[in-house]
């Protein structure tokens, strides 16, 4: 049972809102637009914030800093962000985890819990789910599990929108080079990335896409992966024009 997190005058609910000075947080992801999305919103609201982008080094920042609470990936190399949630858990870590993943079915809900976090922010984030969250688990770190499912995203990050439709076709194409070497694992990985942060930047279908060729790829229907990936190829070139 992770035991109750002392806050004192940090944390300072007011009748509109919240004040978020002095509260700090660390952060883990690994892809690079997806941080620059959450730098964005933690700057929001003034809040201090560490980035890292694997499980290793959280685990290692988690246990030398002074952080109120953690937000983290579930799928990033070197560690993932379960196995790191386990570790710090297992080493007396207190503060809140809360697992930000594009995965949101029962079981993978199931599993963040055993590993020891206190809730969940699905992908594609959204601004007011996200910072409910974050409200929620510091008032209340026991480890009921809450659930923020969203669908859209926001209008005033039109310049991240730009940057990850700037980056898509490499990532496609790395996607493409995994599946001729039938590198599935490194396959599913780059998938699963853009499952996660396809729909924050205007691309709920690509993301739903991505999600059944994942799919594919762990029920190892390989032939399925090659023709849900050309769907996705087809998608990306009429969305970017």
């Amino acid at each position: 049972m992770v035991q109750r997190l002392r806050i004192a005058s940090s944390y300072v609910a007011t009748r509109d809102r919240y004040q978020w000075h002095g509260i700090r947080v660390l952060v883990a992801e690994d892809s690079a637009v997806a941080q620059l999305l959450l730098r964005r919103l933690l700057s929001e609201k003034e809040i201090e914030f560490e980035i890292v982008d694997n499980g290793q080094d959280l685990v290692e920042r988690a246990l030398v800093g002074r952080f109120d609470l953690v937000l983290t990936d579930v799928n990033m190399p070197i560690l993932g962000g379960l196995e790191a949630t386990r570790i710090l858990r297992e080493k007396g870590f207190k503060p809140p985890i809360i697992a930000v993943t594009a995965d949101t079915e029962a079981k993978e809900a199931a599993l963040c819990l055993q590993a020891g976090c206190n809730g969940i922010i699905a992908k594609p984030i959204h601004r007011s789910h996200f910072f409910n969250m974050i409200e929620q688990s510091l008032e209340e770190t026991n480890v009921t599990l809450s659930l923020a499912v969203v669908d859209e995203y926001s209008d005033d990050i039109q310049d991240l929108v730009l940057l990850f439709n700037e980056k898509l076709p490499q990532i496609l194409q790395h996607i493409e080079q995994a599946i001729r070497a039938k590198a599935w694992r490194d396959a599913g990985f780059l998938v699963h990335n853009i499952k996660g942060t396809a729909g924050s930047f205007g691309h709920p279908v690509l993301s739903g896409i991505a999600a059944e060729v994942l799919q594919c790829i762990k029920a190892k229907r390989f032939d399925e992966v090659v023709t849900g990936f050309k769907v996705m190829q087809g998608y990306a070139e009429k969305a970017l024009g």
